[in-house]
């Protein structure tokens, strides 16, 4: 095992220049906790449900710029069904009528039986 090098205590001498290990640190640091001003429980109740009361607006205007989202993105799916809902349900029927094949169908129900499992067999096979 190597010593560490002069860089290294460089490095550790800086990060902990500042702590203070002298004896009256338990002492000073009581006193220090003693004249931060405890918070009055009214004063804490009173911010908390400020907080609340907040994160209740926040969160209804977010449910309502949701819903004007979901109704936006509704209106346009049921606008591109009118408008192209015949050559979709064509195309849809072709490809349903191409898969009635035998073959077909057995060569799609493996693919994706191998994409379902892509990601296990990359876990678990040796690289």
């Amino acid at each position: 095992m190597s010593l560490p090098d002069d860089g290294f205590d460089a490095r550790l001498r800086q990060h902990f220049s500042g702590v203070d290990t002298s004896p009256e640190f338990t002492a000073r640091l009581a006193v220090r906790v003693a004249a931060v001003a405890v918070e009055p429980a009214a004063v804490k109740r009173a911010r908390i449900d400020r907080h609340r009361e907040e994160a209740a607006q926040r969160l209804r205007r977010e449910a309502w710029t949701n819903a004007a989202a979901a109704a936006g993105i509704g209106a346009a799916a049921i606008a591109a069904v009118w408008r192209h809902g015949p050559a979709v349900a064509e195309k849809v029927a072709g490809v349903l009528a191409a898969l009635v094949q035998p073959n077909l169908l057995g060569v799609v129900a493996v693919a994706v039986l191998a994409a379902s499992l892509w990601p296990l067999l990359q876990r678990y096979l040796p690289r």
